[in-house]
């Protein structure tokens, strides 16, 4: 039942049609302290309602926030060390081919470990450690993060990013591109009026394409990944990463 403003629980009801009341608190649930309330007022200042008891929100403490605000957590912390990395990397001078088929040359003379690729994209996904090998991406990222994460290209069709442009190679020979990790840490620090400042931080490991190897110019980058098993029909399995 309700009256202007507040809602009740009918608790008792005579013959006679008196009625002992409990109003609904503001955690919704019923008071335990009863009006009674006569017949003729119960007619005249109370409506019947049909519905549930009003139900609250369940809010998550930061002990025990809900599996899919961790992982969108970990997924922002991830873009925006990855973020922070683009902001001090240069563009290196390379020629990326769209096709017959996706592949990167060197545009210039790079010594060892002088060629960085970020793997710049929108698209970061979990991924379970147990099914790590089964992920259509060299590049996973590790480290302050509740679980793997994966990187994969997925922007518009006029956006290059290179590093997902590099091929593979199953003859160690011919790579000269490897997966580094490099470490990014994020410091976040905050204060509320009057209390004492706080901070936190957090390592984030994002892998990179590095040359380990001098490149020429001309010199297509590739890097080295075991050749994968045949299916049945005995033909092998696609490489592209993208």
């Amino acid at each position: 039942m309700a009256r202007l403003g507040e809602s009740f629980v009918v608790k008792q009801l005579t013959h006679e049609g008196d009625a002992k009341l409990a109003s609904i608190l503001f955690t919704g649930i019923p008071n335990t302290t009863l009006s009674a309330v006569a017949c003729k007022d119960l007619i005249e200042k109370y409506i019947v309602v049909k519905g549930n008891l009003p139900k609250n929100a369940n809010q998550h403490d930061s002990a025990s926030k809900c599996e899919k605000w961790r992982l969108n957590d970990d997924s922002n912390k991830i873009k925006m060390a990855l973020g922070v990395l683009e902001r001090h990397v240069n563009v290196p001078d390379i020629v990326c081919r769209e096709s017959p088929q996706k592949a990167v040359f060197a545009n210039a003379a790079f010594k060892a470990g002088d060629l960085m690729l970020l793997p710049t994209t929108t698209t970061v996904k979990t991924v379970e450690k147990s099914k790590k090998g089964e992920v259509n991406s060299i590049f996973l990222c590790t480290g302050g993060v509740s679980k793997n994460h994966a990187f994969f290209l997925n922007a518009p069709h006029d956006f290059v990013s290179p590093a997902f442009y590099v091929t593979d190679t199953d003859k160690e020979r011919e790579a000269n591109m490897k997966i580094m990790m490099v470490n990014v840490e994020l410091v976040g620090k905050f204060a509320f009026e009057g209390k004492r400042s706080t901070s936190e931080h957090c390592h984030i490991q994002i892998p990179c394409l590095v040359n380990y190897k001098n490149l020429e110019i001309g010199g297509e980058l590739m890097y080295y990944q075991k050749a994968h098993e045949k299916d049945k029909k005995g033909t092998k399995r696609p490489f592209d990463v993208v």
